[in-house]
């Protein structure tokens, strides 16, 4: 299971950042949000080993997956997948957070593969967002346990404009 990251694991998740993104984080950004009160970080070892990490942040209606990473020497080893199951809430946890959320870079086709085996499905895509003039887009995995009255009303429109096209 992850646990929670503090300032001792920071080299190697920045190893493990800069070894993963074409644009990583920058030792600033992980320590504000470290310090931010709305956002966890965890890291997952493995033999001892920081293999990868996460930082997500809760807002109000949803929870947002900010950062994840893997060693890329261990990917497709299941680490991937135990650091997203530990953003979502168990059933009882989710409160009024009905969804869990995640930007991606358009052409990070590896990262939107890996979340659709993760339930997650994308929703929006936001033209010119990265200062490099790069699509992003928005993925989300929702509790389908939560009734619908639960749901915030722009899911509930999206719920009825794929009713109507079925």
């Amino acid at each position: 299971m992850p646990r929670w990251m503090n300032g001792s694991d920071l080299d190697a998740v920045l190893d493990i950042e800069r070894d993963s993104f074409q644009y990583p984080w920058t030792e600033k950004s992980f320590v504000d949000c470290l310090e931010s009160q709305n956002v966890i970080a965890r890291v997952l070892e493995h033999n001892e080993t920081i293999v990868g990490f996460v930082v997500y942040s809760f807002h109000q209606k949803w929870i947002e997956i900010r950062n994840i990473a893997v060693i890329p020497g261990e990917r497709q080893q299941g680490f991937g997948s135990i650091l997203v199951d530990s953003t979502i809430p168990e059933q009882q946890s989710w409160g009024r957070r009905t969804e869990v959320r995640i930007r991606l870079r358009e052409s990070n086709l590896r990262a939107l593969r890996f979340f659709k085996t993760c339930e997650f499905s994308a929703y929006f895509l936001d033209r010119e967002y990265y200062d490099d003039g790069e699509d992003s887009i928005l993925m989300r995995y929702v509790n389908k346990c939560i009734a619908v009255d639960d749901y915030p009303d722009d899911v509930i429109a999206e719920m009825a404009k794929q009713v109507k096209k079925a």
